[in-house]
């Protein structure tokens, strides 16, 4: 399954960008269907199948864009637990840091 940080580059890619499936693929190390799929199913979810968008979107794909309202919320506090979990592993290791001067 691809990330919604790595589905917002690959549309930046090819939207703003202009780059093809293959070179996007190479860049972000996936096979050019991973890469085709993601295009294929944003451009269908938001009325763009007709349409040859390949860099003419002026305005870069934010994550928000890309998911549902609800699962943005989800992605936001997944987000913010692993930020929470992070400064809890720092203040853990303070004092050994700390100790070492």
């Amino acid at each position: 399954m691809i990330s919604v940080e790595d589905k917002a580059k690959i549309l930046n890619m090819y939207l703003v960008e202009g780059k093809g499936y293959k070179q996007i693929a190479t860049e972000m190390g996936m096979t050019r269907d991973r890469v085709r799929n993601c295009i294929v199913r944003y451009k269908a979810n938001n009325d763009l199948e007709k349409e040859n968008c390949k860099g003419k979107v002026v305005n870069p794909v934010l994550i928000q864009d890309i998911v549902p309202r609800n699962e943005m919320i989800e992605f936001k506090y997944e987000k913010r637990i692993k930020d929470l979990e992070m400064q809890v592993e720092l203040l853990q290791n303070f004092p050994l840091l700390k100790g070492r001067r």
